[in-house]
């Protein structure tokens, strides 16, 4: 798992160089520049899960956001609902916010820190991912970058 999420930051950021390679050069005529990043993840709530997943939430995820926003790895985070969701929609937005991203190296040396954190070892967040997939089915994710207008 460790490893997947090494090769997809490895082509995001690649694309994201290439990105800001083209956004350098035509800077001056842009009207906005660069804000931060939004990585939102849409969440469907699986029936009679709601309070089991949002007490996952406030404890668990909470936790870890609280943690990575004190170790200035993320600027935010936040819980969002979808008060009427069309069919097919996500009940939940979670929403991470941050400005950077991070080298492979400085990736893996983050995840040790959250695995001590966090008290648990691999195995244990392999097993805590499954249980919750009876509470929850991740619906969308997209990575959102902020355009601060001039």
């Amino acid at each position: 798992m460790k490893k997947y999420g090494m090769i997809y930051k490895s082509v995001v950021a690649v694309v994201l160089y290439i990105c800001s390679l083209q956004v350098v050069a035509q800077s001056d005529d842009l009207p906005y520049t660069a804000g931060n990043y939004w990585e939102v993840s849409g969440i469907e709530v699986m029936p009679g899960q709601t309070l089991n997943y949002a007490h996952h939430l406030a404890k668990n995820w909470k936790k870890y956001m609280a943690f990575a926003k004190e170790k200035e790895w993320i600027v935010d985070y936040k819980v969002l609902g979808n008060i009427h969701p069309r069919e097919g929609e996500p009940d939940l937005y979670l929403i991470t916010v941050f400005k950077d991203w991070v080298s492979n190296e400085e990736y893996d040396k983050r995840y040790d820190e959250y695995v001590a954190y966090m008290e648990t070892t691999n195995k244990e967040l392999e097993e805590q991912s499954g249980e919750r997939v009876v509470m929850r089915k991740l619906k969308s994710d997209m990575l959102l970058m902020e355009y601060i207008l001039k």
